[in-house]
Formats: C-alpha cells, structure tokens, sequence
C-alpha cells in the first residue's frame, strides 16, 4: 500500500469517526429538545403549592420534533450530512 493510499486510508477513517461523533450529538440535542418541558411563565407571586398544581396540570409545552429528525439512522445522517467523501459538511 502506497503512502497515498494509507493516507487516504487515515482521512476516510477520521471521517468516518467525525460523523458518528456528530450524528451521536444530533441524537443527543434532539433527545433532550424532545424530552424538555418548559415551566409556566410566572406573571405573578404564587405558593409552592399552586406551583405544583400548575406544573402537573400544564400541557407538555416541550419543542416539537418528527420523530425521523430524533431518531435519524446513522446511514440517513451520512447521506443528508456529509459530502460525497465521507466528510461532514
């Protein structure tokens, strides 16, 4: 194997290790968007107690995403997310 190709070898592999880094970020952030649930606005002094009764009663007020965007396949990251080399874009 010629330097060039063992170099070519190392870039495809750094590559490839860089995605999977990213698409494990992705999932996590939209994971934790997902799964977020945003306290009520307060406008005014309340009790502890009304608070809890709020908070359990509110409507999931969490970020809305496809699941597909949450639970995208590494195949289907690499194919929107990176170039024709196998470097993220």
């Amino acid at each position: 194997m010629s330097s060039s190709d063992q170099q070519a070898a190392k870039d495809a592999a750094d590559a490839e290790r860089e995605l999977i880094r990213l698409w494990r970020a992705w999932r996590t952030v939209h994971e934790m968007c997902q799964d977020r649930v945003r306290p009520p606005r307060l406008t005014h002094a309340i009790t502890l107690q009304t608070l809890a009764h709020t908070a359990n009663d509110a409507p999931y007020q969490g970020y809305e995403l496809a699941e597909e965007e949450v639970r995208i396949s590494l195949d289907d990251f690499r194919a929107q997310y990176a170039d024709s080399t196998g470097h993220p874009e």
